[in-house]
């Protein structure tokens, strides 16, 4: 049973990791965009979505329960970027819906309780 645990976190932890990643990276484009032809406003929106992302992913690396439920939203979104966004979002679908992760989240938000 630890072993499972363990070998889930690690998957958990490496989404977030790759998450960040493309986050920043999201944020460059978005820095980019803003001195093109596409204009402020996207360019504002595609950095309000990097900035999302990196900060979903810090959150699901400390296993918040509300950054799994943002990272399952981005990663459904992301299935439609083919072919990496759909492989990455199998991925991530894989293993944060899966009957052994959830465990991982459920004793972060048990152990916080509001006084």
């Amino acid at each position: 049973m630890l072993e499972k645990e363990v070998f889930v976190k690690r998957h958990v932890k490496a989404i977030g990791l790759i998450n960040i990643f493309l986050g920043v990276l999201t944020i460059y484009v978005g820095a980019s965009t803003l001195s093109s032809n596409l204009g402020l406003k996207v360019g504002i929106l595609i950095i309000l979505l990097g900035i999302s992302m990196v900060v979903t992913a810090i959150n699901l690396r400390g296993f918040k329960p509300w950054a799994r439920v943002a990272q399952i939203l981005i990663s459904a979104f992301g299935l439609l970027i083919i072919p990496f966004g759909t492989m990455l979002g199998i991925y991530v679908l894989w293993a944060l819906l899966n009957k052994e992760s959830t465990p991982l989240f459920e004793a972060e938000s048990s152990s916080t309780t509001l006084t």
